[in-house]
């Protein structure tokens, strides 16, 4: 998959997303290497830099361990329809909102 374009989250290679990256690395090193690149969510999208530049990872080992980073360092336009669940019933002491249709 080439980074001529964004790439949705879904879609992510991570052989693509984190190429030139040697293992073991750090954060830091990540946002180096491919920093520029961007990647495509839900609502909007993010370069690797933005999100990695969140992660507070530490060391990491393996290309899975990168992919687990940036996947959980990505913005909240990530999730899609927040607040929206058709499975869980409201939770006491918090806001109420009716379910939007689309």
């Amino acid at each position: 998959m080439a980074f001529g374009s964004n790439v949705p989250v879904m879609y992510l290679d991570i052989e693509t997303v984190f190429e030139g990256v040697s293992y073991p690395t750090d954060c830091e090193e990540v946002v180096e290497t491919c920093g520029e690149r961007t990647v495509e969510l839900q609502s909007g999208e993010e370069t690797i830099a933005e999100a990695i530049g969140r992660c507070n990872a530490g060391e990491l080992r393996t290309p899975r361990e990168a992919r687990e980073a940036l996947l959980g360092s990505l913005s909240e336009g990530a999730i899609g329809r927040k607040y929206y669940s058709d499975r869980d019933p409201p939770v006491p002491g918090t806001e109420w909102r009716e379910p939007l249709s689309l």
